[in-house]
């Protein structure tokens, strides 16, 4: 797709006066997505990712799945979330902090409009980074046994190298994790 380049009245000048720009729309498209700490100002674009994302779970497991739920601002101000952006829109999130053996990820989730494009991949290499920054072995994360679209995505994801049943809430789960590759320190 080649660039559109469409006059936009709305970059103001040091001198204060309104200068004319131009937007360009493909490049805008082509902008590799970004991955950034969230901020209280995408409390309600993650809540409603969530929200579109895990309700076709409701009837299968017979209530909101947790993420449905969640206390992001919370997760926020413990710097516990990141999203991911594609052309300045956040398109995806992620829950995840380090623990002792492993980073954890609590809850991602990419809107349904944009799922297949990578977006998920992208946010649990992040994870993986996360990880082997903190010099941490494994990401590990829990799914509702129910959800099996979740473990056919992290077998592809290669997430599926250590699993376990788990019990949350007499909710019957599974626990999946990987070990990463030994880090080079050198």
């Amino acid at each position: 797709m080649d660039a559109i380049s469409i006059p936009v009245w709305s970059q103001f000048s040091p001198g204060g006066g309104i200068v004319r720009s131009r937007l360009i729309l493909g490049y805008a498209l082509r902008m590799p997505p970004l991955i950034r700490r969230a901020t209280a100002d995408d409390t309600a674009r993650i809540g409603a990712i969530a929200r579109a994302a895990y309700a076709k779970y409701v009837p299968r497991i017979g209530r909101e799945p947790a993420p449905m739920v969640a206390d992001f601002a919370g997760h926020m101000a413990a710097g516990h979330v990141v999203v991911i952006e594609t052309a300045g829109a956040v398109d995806g999130y992620m829950v995840g902090w380090p623990e002792t053996d492993a980073y954890f990820v609590d809850n991602i989730a990419v809107d349904p409009a944009r799922q297949g494009n990578g977006l998920g991949r992208k946010l649990m290499a992040h994870a993986a980074h996360e990880a082997k920054r903190r010099h941490l072995p494994a990401i590990r994360l829990y799914t509702n046994a129910a959800m099996t679209e979740n473990l056919s995505m992290y077998a592809i994801w290669d997430l599926l190298r250590r699993i376990a049943p788990w019990r949350r809430d007499s909710i019957a789960s599974i626990c999946a994790g990987t070990f990463l590759p030994a880090m080079n320190d050198g």
